[in-house]
């Protein structure tokens, strides 16, 4: 069922353009393993893990997981990961006990990675103390070390016995995204259903996806002009979080959505609302939330 799909996937992906896929414990393994394959194992964006749960749930001697897994790949080297924007919480770590003219910093690391025989060398401290090199060598060349020393990018410890590199926090655009999304941050699968009921009276889908899980997809995404195509959209969430967003950050993105008219449970909520099969859902979902988004919004253009 999933590989003709991921082809053409693969297909209808623009050369800058990449995907997203959230599945179970189940088909992890095997969806990696043909993931490699129709998009090239180097174009492994990530494996983010998504904490969809915060409940125990589940049997004695069996484990409750907690976690969806979302495999992310891009068609090329074109495509350029988008970066989070930062929050406080990012930056407690950073302070500014010397009162440097460049506001707060932490301390980052001096070592190379990799060993670097040409990076090796002894650093000279105000006093005339030898500060021998890291096993690996220095982050950078002698000539860079000492520029850095002459800004005051890099300082020495009270006892001159290693030197501090600052990273200040002006020059820092956003945050690196992580391989761990956790509910917090992303919302759950209990925020989905939320989110269902504040357009809904009660929730006509079983397992929606929260807005802010897709949200972060399309804001690493980085194309404020993308097209975006989700191919189960179920619920429509996708093309909820894609008007929200727009509507946030005055984006253009265009949304398509695609999903079999499968038919509803004659028990199921949606039935007894009216929503004979799941396309009906999806597409109330998207007016609905359309009206919401627009009356929040109405200040601006």
């Amino acid at each position: 069922m999933m590989y003709p799909r991921l082809r053409l996937a693969r297909n209808l992906l623009r050369d800058d353009g990449v995907i997203f896929i959230s599945i179970d414990d189940n088909e992890v393994a095997q969806l990696r393993k043909i993931c490699d394959e129709v998009f090239g194992e180097s174009n492994s964006v990530g494996w983010i893990i998504w904490q969809h749960s915060i409940q125990p749930k589940g049997y004695i001697n069996t484990m409750s997981i907690h976690h969806n897994h979302i495999l992310c790949y891009q068609k090329s080297d074109s495509f350029q990961l988008g970066s989070l924007e930062r929050t406080d919480e990012d930056n407690k770590a950073y302070s500014n006990p010397d009162n440097d003219p460049n506001g707060k910093w932490r301390s980052g690391d001096v070592r190379n990675a990799l060993y670097r025989p040409n990076l090796i060398y002894d650093i000279i401290s105000p006093s005339g103390k030898i500060i021998k090199p890291c096993e690996n060598g220095w982050r950078w060349s002698k000539e860079t070390v000492e520029e850095k020393i002459k800004t005051g990018e890099i300082i020495f410890s009270e006892d001159e016995t290693r030197i501090i590199r600052k990273i200040y926090l002006k020059n820092l655009e956003g945050r690196t995204p992580e391989s761990i999304w956790f509910s917090k941050d992303v919302g759950s699968t209990r925020d989905a259903m939320g989110e269902l009921k504040k357009l809904f009276e009660r929730a006509p889908f079983d397992t929606p996806k929260p807005i802010n899980l897709i949200k972060r997809m399309m804001v690493i995404a980085n194309d404020p002009n993308a097209i975006v195509l989700d191919f189960f959209s179920g619920s429509s969430t996708t093309a909820h979080a894609v008007m929200k967003l727009n509507a946030e950050d005055g984006g253009n993105r265009k949304f398509i959505m695609v999903q079999l008219p499968e038919p509803t449970d004659e028990k199921s909520e949606a039935y007894k609302a009216g929503y004979v099969n799941i396309c009906e859902i999806g597409k109330e979902r998207i007016r609905r939330a359309g009206e919401k988004i627009k009356e929040e919004n109405k200040d601006k253009e």
